[in-house]
């Protein structure tokens, strides 16, 4: 079968050109990754449809834009703001945002018990909502912490009724006693994010960022940590997934999506 072409929209996405050629190659993926330039979504999702692209891997700076051209998108998109892939249907192309399935079959692989624990997101965008929806595996609240409470509230949508989920502002006080009681705290980025004073023994920390004070902060404090490799290379499956159908293996992509800028 003839390689479709994938287009790597965004500069974010440069570094992984050769590389994921070469993976893809390997796993007989008959994907052709090009490099695309985007000064207009619309036009260029025309002219990715009249050149017979499979979709496109999106960098974060048309992410936004990407979404709001495609003819249709996934939930995971709509409830993001914004999508990090596109795979081309009868209908058009579609915008998917891996990131929220990413983050649960992390959590799940690492065997984290969330029933019944605490969990708080911390950061801004869009990440803010995918980090939300860990809430259905079972934690008995969420709670969602932005530098604008407006932010914060919107990235509580679309949870199933029942779940006890908060906004705060990262300016508030009362959010340093939240961080105290939380069980698991994820930072997304984008954001001043989680002061690393407030790391405690009994924390678990994702922190999608991988700020070394924060790291630093977690060791001396002696709690633990989940990896955000882990959560990037899942992610970067399952955005080669929705265009291919399948993808390779989280850990042969590992090493590859640390290139994403």
């Amino acid at each position: 079968m003839r390689a479709r072409p994938l287009a790597l929209i965004g500069p974010e996405l440069d570094a992984l050109l050769a590389p994921l050629h070469d993976l893809l190659r390997a796993e007989n993926l008959d994907l052709w990754p090009v490099p695309v330039r985007c000064d207009d979504p619309a036009r260029t999702l025309t002219a990715l449809g009249d050149l017979g692209f499979a979709g496109a891997l999106l960098g974060r700076s048309v992410q936004e834009t990407m979404l709001d051209a495609a003819a249709r998108s996934t939930l995971e998109a709509r409830r993001a703001g914004r999508a990090d892939a596109l795979n081309l249907t009868a209908g058009g192309y579609e915008a998917g945002y891996a990131l929220e399935e990413a983050l649960q079959r992390s959590l799940e692989a690492a065997h984290f018990n969330a029933l019944g624990a605490r969990l708080l997101v911390v950061g801004a965008g869009g990440a803010l909502a995918a980090g939300a929806q860990l809430a259905r595996l079972g934690f008995a609240s969420v709670t969602v912490a932005a530098d604008d409470l407006p932010d914060a509230q919107a990235a509580l949508r679309g949870l199933p009724a029942g779940v006890k989920a908060y906004a705060t502002s990262l300016r508030q006080e009362a959010l340093a006693a939240t961080a105290v009681h939380s069980d698991l705290i994820v930072n997304v980025g984008g954001s001043a994010g989680l002061p690393p004073a407030w790391l405690q023994p009994y924390h678990t920390l994702l922190d999608l960022e991988e700020r070394p004070e924060l790291h630093a902060a977690l060791q001396r404090a002696g709690g633990s940590g989940l990896s955000a490799q882990d959560v990037r290379a899942r992610r970067l499956g399952l955005r080669l997934a929705q265009v291919a159908g399948r993808s390779p293996d989280a850990d042969a992509l590992r090493e590859i999506a640390l290139l994403e800028g």
